[in-house]
């Protein structure tokens, strides 16, 4: 299996920590975000993981060097940032026809990672975005088939829908991990910096199988605030089941 992990931010809420490291190496616990990824892809079976990078890219690609694993990891540094869509673009030739993980490099999650790939190839998913049903400024539409439908911005109170959906609609917040065919490179229209949720939605609107995975009341954290990040020290002590997912 392969990954990539989206780690070229500048991590500007996480300030003054971020004034010197990237966001990808802010420690939790005296260990980089970063690795806590690699080693949760590691203990599924991934043994290979493109990682995009800008912000301090150098200290990074120090980092991956003094890892001592048997993990290919393979970096591609952006001279601009390219949004998750772009930064995904920019890998294209690292894929070959396996699905892999597209994952937020600030995001702590207790979901069974093995199974949500089995059911995405069961379903042959073009996509599959882990959900959950929690606040967010912006949830995705679902069916009740899990088709991604649309989406709903409560900023601008935008609600969209972008195909007809099958039964009852439930609004989640997405949860920044994703399993994606490589087929979608062909698919995408975009260039440049972009967002990979509007490529999604475009495709729906297309009738492309775009699917969500609820993943209940599995635990689920974006560290990307000093606050977030305090959170999950102390959560971290409370839930022997997140500690098992990252080896601890």
């Amino acid at each position: 299996m392969k990954a990539m992990i989206l780690a070229a931010g500048f991590g500007t809420r996480m300030r003054p920590l971020t004034d010197s490291v990237p966001k990808a190496l802010v420690p939790i616990f005296n260990i980089p975000a970063l690795e806590w990824l690699i080693q949760r892809f590691e203990l599924i079976g991934v043994d290979s993981i493109a990682i995009n990078t800008h912000y301090f890219a150098e200290q990074v690609e120090s980092f991956v060097k003094q890892r001592k694993s048997s993990t290919q990891i393979e970096l591609f540094k952006e001279s601009k940032i390219l949004g998750t869509g772009g930064g995904l673009l920019n890998t294209r030739g690292f894929w070959k026809t396996a699905s892999f993980f597209l994952h937020n490099v600030d995001v702590f999650c207790s979901a069974d990672l093995l199974r949500i790939y089995q059911k995405h190839e069961e379903q042959q998913n073009l996509a599959t975005l882990l959900t959950q049903d929690r606040s967010s400024q912006t949830k995705l539409l679902v069916d009740e088939e899990e088709y991604v439908c649309g989406i709903h911005y409560f900023k601008t109170k935008q609600r969209i829908v972008l195909r007809k959906p099958k039964g009852e609609l439930r609004e989640l917040g997405f949860n920044g991990i994703h399993l994606i065919r490589p087929d979608l490179f062909s698919l995408v229209r975009c260039s440049g910096h972009f967002s990979i949720i509007d490529s999604y939605l475009a495709l729906c609107k297309g009738g492309s199988p775009i699917r969500s995975f609820d993943i209940g009341d599995a635990y689920w954290k974006d560290i990307g605030t000093l606050e977030k990040l305090n959170s999950l020290e102390c959560d971290w002590q409370k839930n022997p089941e997140l500690r098992a997912c990252y080896g601890k």
